[in-house]
C-alpha cells in the first residue's frame, strides 16, 4: 500500500500505534527510537522518507511495581516549524482514521482482535529551553 505523501506512513505500519512522538530534528527522533524495544512481529520498524525525515516504531516497556507495561510507540520527524509539524500530524491522523474505519468495517471480527484507543500525539523538542528555569528533560505543556 502506498504511504502518505510526506512521511510515507501506511495503515499497516501504524497498526497498533496510538501514541506518536514527533520531533523537529532527525537526530532527536533517532535518540528516542533507540530507547524503544524493537517489535519482533513487525520486521521493518524504520521508514526513510523522501525528505530524509525518519519515522519509526517500537515498544516502550517499563516495569512498575513488578508488573511490565508495554506501549506501542511511533516516532516521526516533522522538520522545523509549525507548518511542517502540522503536515506530519495530519498525515498521522489521516492514517489513524483509515485504521479505525477498517476496524469498524468488520466490527465483530475485529473487536476480538484489536483495540483502537484515542490517538496521542506529543511534540518533543526544546520548547522553553532558552529560559533559565527550564532544564533538559523538563516537560513543558
Amino acid at each position: 500500500m502506498k504511504g502518505t505523501h510526506h512521511i510515507n506512513l501506511t495503515p499497516e505500519f501504524a497498526e497498533g500505534i496510538d501514541t506518536w512522538l514527533i520531533s523537529g530534528e532527525p537526530e532527536r527522533t533517532e535518540k528516542i527510537y533507540n530507547r524503544l524495544d524493537s517489535q519482533d512481529s513487525f520486521q521493518d520498524s524504520w521508514i526513510e522518507t523522501g525528505r530524509k525525515l525518519p519515522v519509526g516504531r517500537g515498544v516502550l516497556r517499563r516495569k512498575i511495581k513488578g508488573r511490565t507495561h508495554e506501549v506501542n510507540v511511533g516516532v516521526a520527524t516533522s522538520g522545523m516549524g509549525l507548518g511542517s509539524a502540522e503536515i506530519v500530524t495530519m498525515e498521522m491522523v489521516d492514517v489513524y482514521i483509515k485504521r479505525v474505519k477498517e476496524f469498524y468495517r468488520g466490527l465483530v471480527e475485529a473487536a476480538t482482535k484489536s483495540n483502537h484507543g484515542p490517538i496521542n500525539i506529543l511534540r518533543t523538542g526544546t520548547a522553553g529551553s532558552h529560559q533559565k528555569h527550564v532544564y533538559g528533560g523538563h516537560i513543558v505543556i
